[in-house]
């Protein structure tokens, strides 16, 4: 449906500047379709022109308001009647004199807002369109109390360093500007001095002048497309259904000829038409392709522990036996007699007094300090996770300790403990005598296989099963009911934060800061893994050494790394104009969004589907709320979530079109937490993206459908 625009009334020599994104949903029946095509928010550059106008075989790229109809029109060009050329006067008194036949009526700028000059065309004479064209006389305002001219104002209306130049003798300050007598003069008779940038127009402005003096300091002017705001004492279902574009200077010019007076018929017909443009973007497919790497990335790496867990309940059902069958009746084969119990008490572990179950996470002197996650170096070929920095051995070719190295296999350690402690080792790898006894692990398997066996018997809901201590010391978290009320509540009151007060620069900085971490472990640990090896044993030794915070070198080397590469972007888009345009910029910031996204899912662990649906539920309804409902109760028909999101509703402006170096132009407005592509062969210049809430939702899908197998 459309969207409706409310911006600060546009008087006098105020330009209202920017261009409206559009944000499309697709429906489509295959998950993955839907994935794909979720949210599409399109950014156009401001002083985009993004209607056609064709007048008398010619044709005008301009700008439509942001109210108004949007549909594309025809009629008869009608002038303004000469009782109220700027249609500032209708109060809704005045008597309509409806046209007889489809029309467009063309209005100068200027002394009223541009939405009250569609909304007095439209209740006067039933015009299907409005013309609101630029003229040199807007630009000038006059002080009735000091009988003084408001000249235009430096970079809204002109440009010096485009061209400046002096002229006498003109007939202004006073008395006010006439543009009957002032238009030529200023627009024929002007002479600027040459700069670097020329003046495009050809138009000259005054820019000041000093009392009991001839000489009047002239500058370029801009003449270029221009957003048009609406009135904030319009209501917008006033002027929704007239269309109302905005005209410059010079096309003017050339469409004022061709229309004739109110009444007297025999105008040129006009057009306006929407600039045209596919619905589908090369773009989509690039932001499918990443958001389902890392949603199967991130659910294939976050189910690890399942599938290193079933093959080693594999292995050990094929040495000793199936514990219990489907039935639920105990396997007598499983029975364990006192005398098997402690010759299993007797195992112990390689090395000293350590007992042979252990969760290696925990173990501070073993692997790498961050995250506490990176697996011991050196465990074999196939293992796909980074390993650790901290414990890499200097190669010593030839010594004992080499030779002597037992070799690892699915997921044992070389010490003999296991990562996954809830079965027992192998006990043909135990030759040592044990410190003390421990019979803790078979008593775990026996328990955690029979309270499954009673479960599948009972008709329990066997969903949350979790083999005992599988993911002690690791860094995850187990969803609840109140994780998903707590989440919906945070992420409504943040929105509404954000909608109000655009806090845009601190989120950013706040999730680069974040995301280094995730760059730090995911990408320059793996890196240095695998390259300071090759180097030589010195290295390896230095490197090794603790510098500070229990950090060793490598430690230390990576999160520099990911810091320095965050802190980059971080420069970058707190000092430019719209960084999203920057290929670096949003590369960056989909390398860190896919990155963060494959470390978030990996620690978010689902135990049962009936929360995982739960919490489906509520965010498939907040995403409704916020972007379909909220524009019923904001005061300018915002949606929330698109403008937070996307800055869509939030007109650039023109100023910054001009000025993008201006400080009140760089930076972000828009929040970080999105896969972005821009859009290819589009005249807007746009992007399409895909926030990484829709990422998370995908992985629950996916992680629903494997936990329930």
């Amino acid at each position: 449906g459309r969207r409706k625009h409310k911006r600060p009334s546009t008087i006098s020599n105020r330009q209202e500047n920017s261009t409206v994104p559009v944000a499309e949903m697709k429906n489509c029946k295959h998950g993955l379709v839907i994935f794909a095509a979720s949210y599409v928010l399109r950014f156009a550059l401001a002083s985009t022109p993004n209607v056609i106008v064709s007048v008398g075989g010619n044709e005008f790229l301009a700008k439509r308001g942001l109210f108004g109809s949007k549909e594309d029109v025809t009629g008869e060009l009608v002038l303004a009647p000469k009782s109220d050329p700027l249609l500032c006067n209708y109060n809704g008194t005045q008597a309509a004199s409806p046209l007889s036949a489809a029309s467009i009526l063309l209005v100068p700028r200027g002394e009223c807002s541009f939405e009250q000059k569609a909304y007095a065309a439209r209740q006067l004479y039933s015009v299907a369109g409005v013309f609101i064209y630029d003229t040199l006389s807007s630009r000038y305002g006059w002080d009735a109390e000091n009988e003084r001219v408001n000249f235009p104002r430096a970079q809204w209306d002109y440009e010096c360093a485009n061209g400046y130049g002096t002229m006498k003798n003109l007939a202004l300050d006073p008395p006010k500007y006439n543009s009957t007598v002032l238009d030529s003069v200023l627009s024929e008779n002007c002479t600027l001095e040459a700069t670097r940038s020329p003046c495009e127009s050809n138009l000259c402005v005054v820019t000041s002048h000093a009392k009991n003096t001839t000489e009047y300091p002239v500058c370029c002017a801009w003449d270029l497309p221009m957003t048009m705001g609406g009135d904030e004492s319009l209501n917008d279902d006033l002027t929704e259904d007239v269309v109302a574009v905005f005209l410059t200077i010079s096309q003017g010019k050339e469409i004022l000829p061709l229309a004739k007076a109110v009444g007297e018929g025999g105008g040129a017909v006009g057009t306006i038409t929407a600039r045209p443009r596919s619905n589908f973007n090369v773009s989509f497919l690039f932001i499918f392709i990443m958001a389902m790497f890392a949603t199967l990335y991130g659910a294939w790496n976050g189910a690890k522990e399942y599938r290193d867990f079933s093959e080693k309940l594999a292995e050990y059902k094929a040495q000793h036996g199936t514990p219990t069958n489907l039935s639920g009746a105990r396997d007598a084969s499983f029975d364990v007699s006192p005398d098997e119990i402690d010759r299993d008490d007797e195992l112990t572990s390689e090395v000293g007094n350590e007992p042979p179950f252990r969760d290696e996470t925990n173990d501070s002197s073993k692997g790498s300090t961050m995250f506490g996650w990176a697996k011991k170096f050196g465990r074999g070929k196939g293992q796909d996770e980074p390993q650790s920095l901290r414990s890499i051995p200097p190669a010593r070719k030839g010594s004992k300790a080499e030779t002597k190295e037992p070799q690892m296999k699915s997921g044992k350690q070389a010490d003999g403990s296991w990562a996954l402690y809830s079965l027992p080792p192998d006990k043909k790898k135990k030759k040592k005598k044990a410190a003390a006894p421990d019979d803790s692990a078979i008593d775990a398997a026996t328990r955690d296989v029979t309270a499954q066996t009673r479960a599948q018997g009972s008709g329990e809901d066997i969903d949350g099963f979790i083999p005992e201590g599988e993911s002690a010391g690791k860094m995850e978290a187990e969803l609840t009911q109140w994780h998903i009320f707590g989440f919906v509540a945070s992420a409504s009151i943040m929105l509404m934060l954000l909608f109000y007060f655009r806090f845009y620069a601190f989120i950013f900085v706040v999730y680069a800061l974040g995301c280094a971490g995730a760059v730090s472990y995911l990408i320059f640990s793996p890196i240095l893994v695998k390259v300071v090896p090759k180097l030589g044993d010195e290295i390896i030794t230095e490197l090794n050494k603790e510098v500070c915070c229990r950090q060793n070198g490598f430690d230390v080397t990576s999160q520099l790394a990911g810091f320095l590469w965050a802190g980059i972007w971080i420069w970058y888009g707190l000092s430019h104009y719209q960084p999203l345009t920057n290929w670096f910029f949003w590369i960056t910031q989909d390398v860190f969004g896919v990155l963060v996204s494959i470390m978030f899912l990996g620690a978010l662990k689902l135990y049962s589907i009936k929360i995982a649906t739960w919490f489906l539920v509520a965010v498939f309804f907040y995403d409704i709320f916020f972007v379909f409902i909220t524009p019923f109760f904001t005061s300018n028909g915002q949606s929330v979530m698109l403008a937070v999101v996307g800055d869509s509703e939030t007109p650039i402006d023109d100023f910054c079109f001009k000025y993008p170096d201006d400080g009140e132009c760089i930076g972000v407005t828009s929040l970080p937490m999105i896969l972005t592509f821009p859009h290819i062969n589009d005249w807007t210049g746009g992007s399409a993206i895909l926030g990484l809430g829709d990422i998370l939702r995908k992985f629950f899908k996916f992680g629903d459908t494997r936990l329930h197998q």
